[in-house]
């Protein structure tokens, strides 16, 4: 108990400790911010910037004073970043000089500041362990710019909205180890050195807006160099897109493939792509990141060429009799978007479903069996119109396993629903209408597809009566959408939750009986689409009170009328139409609509 004690004593004050012990500036240094705080009027300082605060300079974890906000010290006392933004821009500064004299600094950071019409002075030279210049959103600076050759650390270099009217500053380019170069905001003329710049660190360079020459296609050697060292470099917004070489050179290759057809471009065009050949192509800093090629020919040469586009996230290649192995398409490790719907697959490997996407679509081939896909998170799977028969079942999920939106519609499947118990997982729709199931619906298909969004099971053969709805499953219920109908269910409507958005038993002619009270507009506030049935509406008093009142969310009446049947006043309460389908409509939000409404098959 006694040692328990001494060692939490122990804690606290090792955590009291760190709270007061920090560095103290070096009594140097300390001298220069006193002589900073001179130059500058105190109405433009920082809270906290004060003489009377010199000592805590360094003591950023000091709970008894403000503290020097934008100023970093190392263990020993040294300054090694300044950072200042001016509270009173109007106010006119006269660079700090004191920063002369602090040779640890590694990082100065300027904002905000009035310069009177002054030059960058020319000892920032002397800063040798300078990293990181940046000043920016200032007035009044002069050309020319300081040499900072013999800064062998800086990495960048920043002079952005100050003012500047200069010719490119060359000697900037001799700067060792440079990376970074942004001259943006200022007006700047003269040429570029590519040689310079090529046989230089620098790795990214902005200069808009200036009046300096843009690149253009034809400049192909300096532009496949800097495509080699990776050189991002952005003269005016007005310049045209550039197109990097390796992106011409394979479109040119993709395009090879279809000579002699009408989409055969120029060298001009592919050499411009980015710029010229829209209707295909998007680019970003020179890369195609999208390309859609939906023309009637054969495309199977293709894919060979399209990995040399390693920047494409979006790809499209639609009705153009693509077959055989697409393995290749693996290699395009960012892909988001896929579309090769309307071809001639068989088979697809399982490298071209990712781990996470936005969405892929396979619909309208002839793929007869799936890989697994356990491994796998996208927005919206379509593998509808194809031959599958099976849909590979995950004991596992590996990953997040999530979709938003799987249609396997117009397929060949049959047989039991089980194995899709697994993907029961996220905001899931699933979309199995027109497939070939011709049984009696199991007894737990609301347990199988409890946790989805949505099941469509419409325009199938399934039989019997809908299953009930009991216990735990009510507390469970997330599905939203339910679509039965065109089958040859018979029965009544169980008694389906109340959170439903959506119930379609349409066009299931041996179904009878009256409606749940639950569905009643008071307590079913959306959609419940009952035509061709012979379902009728429940003996419950609002119902009755709404009708008298000449409401239209009433009941629908429950088969379709005709001009010759249209005497009857029953027949038309309350009666709404979508796409010339009777329903009663509750005005369910927007949103919902646009998503479930998805899973219903319109006849």
């Amino acid at each position: 108990m006694m040692r328990g004690s001494l060692c939490l004593i122990f804690l606290l004050l090792s955590s009291l400790s760190s709270l007061v012990i920090a560095a103290v500036i070096d009594p140097a240094e300390r001298s220069q911010i006193s002589s900073l705080l001179s130059l500058w009027s105190t109405n433009t300082l920082p809270e906290g910037w004060s003489f009377s605060n010199l000592d805590n300079v360094c003591n950023t974890n000091s709970s008894f004073s403000p503290l020097w906000n934008g100023l970093v010290c190392d263990d020993a006392g040294h300054i090694t970043s300044f950072t200042f933004s001016a509270r009173n821009p109007s106010e006119f500064f006269i660079f700090p000089y004191p920063l002369r004299r602090l040779h640890k600094i590694e990082v100065i950071n300027l904002r905000d500041m009035n310069w009177q019409w002054t030059h960058l002075p020319f000892w920032l030279n002397e800063l040798r362990r300078l990293k990181t210049l940046r000043v920016m959103r200032t007035k009044g600076l002069l050309s020319p710019l300081p040499s900072l050759i013999d800064l062998e650390d800086l990495r960048e270099l920043k002079i952005t909205n100050s003012d500047l009217d200069i010719d490119f500053p060359v000697d900037l380019l001799r700067i060792p180890n440079l990376v970074v170069l942004d001259l943006s905001g200022n007006s700047i003329n003269g040429a570029i050195d590519y040689e310079l710049l090529l046989n230089s660190t620098i790795r990214e360079v902005k200069l808009t807006p200036s009046n300096i020459t843009c690149l253009t296609s034809a400049d192909t050697d300096i532009l496949s160099r800097m495509e080699h060292q990776s050189i991002h470099l952005l003269i005016d917004y007005t310049c045209p897109q550039i197109t990097w070489p390796s992106q011409s050179s394979a479109l040119k290759e993709l395009y090879e493939q279809f000579r002699g057809c009408h989409m055969m471009p120029s060298d001009d065009m592919i050499q411009d792509a980015c710029v010229r050949d829209l209707n295909r192509v998007e680019c970003s800093q020179g890369y195609v990141t999208s390309i859609q090629l939906q023309e009637s020919f054969n495309a199977s040469g293709a894919c060979q060429s399209i990995v040399k586009l390693k920047e494409l996230f979006t790809l499209s290649i639609v009705n153009m009799n693509l077959t055989g192995n697409i393995d290749i398409l693996c290699q395009l490790k960012g892909l988001q978007d896929l579309d090769l719907s309307r071809n001639q697959l068989t088979a697809v490997p399982s490298c071209i479903f990712p781990s996470t996407s936005n969405s892929i679509s396979l619909s309208g081939n002839s793929i007869r069996r799936l890989p697994k896909i356990c491994n796998i998170s996208v927005v919206s799977l379509d593998l509808s119109h194809n031959d599958i028969k099976f849909f590979p079942q995950c004991q596992r999920l590996i990953g997040s396993g999530i979709f938003f939106k799987l249609n396997l519609s117009h397929n060949r499947m049959s047989g039991k629903l089980n194995h899709f118990r697994s993907w029961a997982k996220g905001s899931l729709s699933i979309d199995l209408s027109h497939n070939r199931y011709s049984s009696a619906l199991p007894l737990d298909v609301w347990d199988i597809f409890q946790k989805f969004a949505g099941v469509s099971l419409g325009h199938s053969d399934w039989r019997g009566n809908v299953p009930k709805v009991y216990g735990d499953l009510y507390d469970k219920w997330t599905l939203l959408s339910v679509d039965l109908s065109n089958n040859r269910i018979s029965g009544d409507i169980p008694n389906f939750p109340g959170i439903m958005n959506l119930i379609d038993v349409r066009y299931n002619p041996m179904m009878s009986g009256r409606i749940p009270q639950r569905l009643s507009p008071s307590r079913f506030g959306q959609s419940l689409l009952f035509n061709g049935t012979g379902l009728t509406c429940p003996n419950e008093r609002n119902w009755k009170e709404a009708q008298r009142a000449g409401r239209t969310d009433a009941c629908t009446f429950p088969l379709p009328t005709t001009s010759s049947t249209t005497s009857s006043t029953k027949q038309t309460i309350s009666s709404s139409t979508y796409n010339g389908v009777a329903s009663t409509s509750y005005g369910w939000p927007l949103v919902s609509s646009l998503i479930l409404l998805s899973l219903v098959p319109l006849r």
